[in-house]
């Protein structure tokens, strides 16, 4: 049996883990080209803290505290941990694994009685004894086929899936807090952009509410000037809502409750923003590389694959060498003596022959298994290099969009200068100046709209590189 246990050994392949097939492509589209083509993505590289070229201090703070107490990071950490712990269980599995065992009984032996073989009896009365032993016994299974050095590299493979996810999630969690963040400044300067265009919308009801007494207008005009300041106080009570839905956000990937969370509002938070750095897209080999899902996804076909291996070759005999060596004495004061010392040693090989099948089962299970993990690494593969073309797609319109609500804001300013000067002339009534200035906040908010689209989709572009 033993030497058939060789003879199977040399026909196994140590070699499972499989090799990383090549990227689904080596270029991307035309917007991924024209994204890396804008002003913001200049030919420095980014810092590997790239949030700080954005030049806030409060977002460096934010980010510094959610990196420190983030629970859904604290949980990745322990998921980490998690792995390795069980990467030492698979490495102590192919040690040797001593026990020692001490143990002294004493008792009474009941009456007892023997027929010898003339048929005699023989009573023996109740009697006292005692034993004392120290045995230490050792096996160790030799990993005649590999099995448990699979079962070791499974574990290291699903240590180092969790490693990745640890980085993924920290990925996620900057991103996400710079996301909420511009969405609460966001806020505030709508906010501020209404409060003013609201007491322009009152002064417009005012005059003409004065225009109607004076039987200049009807009533029908007067409450369409009614509804502007309606419109815009509901517009302002829904931004509102939404700054304190970004704060809520924002204090549970801090780990805080949100009224721990407090933010001072920030006036043209968006308009001083200034973006440094580098958008340029690497190649789709190098994304794949530097994105930390696709590294866990396969840490996981690596893991899944051996697993399978290992299954399989749990049809194969396993060969446990055993030894033990100890004092038994009914005396204490004969325990450790030498005539108390006794040994043994053996060894055993175990092969499964009949097990219903379940072993094929097992190893049918866990080749499918592997399988699937394969194709979720090539799922993840495509789906990452679909979301840098998405980003920097993204990117491209979100710039192209702001330097048009730029252009627009540059003709209201204009036009709002002109109705200035023909009030100041009076040549105009305060009616169009204020119309004017409407006009103009309006085309502010589409700008500071489109400023947090860029930085939105400059940062998820940022993640979906991989940086």
């Amino acid at each position: 049996m033993l030497g058939l246990s060789f003879l199977l050994g040399g026909c196994v392949s140590g070699t499972v883990s499989p090799t990383r097939p090549a990227p689904p492509t080596q270029r991307w589209s035309g917007l991924v080209t024209e994204a890396s083509g804008l002003p913001d993505a200049a030919d420095a590289a980014l810092p590997a803290d790239w949030w700080t070229s954005l030049g806030d201090p409060v977002l460096n703070g934010l980010v510094d505290v959610a990196l420190d107490d983030s629970l859904d990071l604290r949980a990745a950490a322990a998921r980490v941990r998690q792995a390795h712990a069980s990467v030492d269980a698979a490495r102590a599995n192919r040690m040797p694994r001593p026990d020692l065992n001490v143990n002294a009984e004493r008792g009474r032996i009941q009456q007892s009685t023997f027929r010898d073989g003339e048929g005699g009896h023989f009573r023996v009365p109740p009697y006292r004894s005692s034993h004392f032993g120290t045995q230490l016994a050792a096996s160790y299974e030799i990993d005649l086929f590999g099995r448990l050095a699979l079962a070791q590299g499974e574990a290291g493979a699903h240590a180092d899936a969790t490693q990745a996810d640890r980085r993924a999630v920290r990925q996620w969690l900057i991103h996400d807090v710079v996301r909420a963040y511009a969405d609460v400044r966001l806020a505030d300067a709508l906010r501020q952009d209404l409060l003013l265009d609201l007491q322009v919308a009152r002064k417009l009801t005012a005059d003409e509410s004065g225009r109607r007494e004076a039987g200049l207008a009807t009533r029908a005009a007067v409450r369409h000037r009614a509804d502007l300041v309606a419109q815009r106080q509901q517009s302002l009570a829904q931004i509102e809502e939404d700054r304190h839905e970004a704060i809520s956000r924002l204090a549970v990937l801090l780990g805080r409750a949100p009224s721990e969370l407090q933010l001072e509002a920030q006036d043209g938070y968006l308009g001083r923003m200034a973006f440094t750095g580098s958008l340029r897209a690497d190649m789709p080999a190098s994304v794949i590389s530097s994105r930390p899902d696709i590294d866990a996804a396969w840490h996981r076909v690596v893991a899944t694959s051996m697993a399978a291996e290992r299954i399989r070759r749990e049809r194969y005999p396993t060969l446990t060498p055993t030894g033990t060596s100890g004092f038994l004495s009914e005396s204490l004061s004969r325990w450790l003596s030498g005539d108390a010392l006794g040994w043994a040693l053996g060894s055993a090989v175990q092969m499964p022959v009949f097990d219903g099948g379940r072993l094929r089962a097992h190893a049918a299970h866990a080749t499918a298994t592997a399988e699937e993990q394969e194709a979720a690494y090539r799922r993840t593969v495509l789906a990452a290099l679909g979301e840098v073309e998405v980003a920097l797609g993204a990117v491209a319109t979100a710039s192209r969009q702001r330097g048009i609500a730029a252009a627009g804001l540059a003709r209201r300013a204009a036009d709002q200068a002109a109705a200035r000067a023909l009030v100041a002339a009076g040549t105009s009534a305060r009616d169009a100046a204020l119309r004017a200035d409407m006009a103009w906040l309006e085309a502010q908010r589409e700008l500071t709209v489109r400023q947090h689209e860029v930085l939105i989709s400059w940062a998820s572009a940022l993640r979906a590189l991989g940086r």
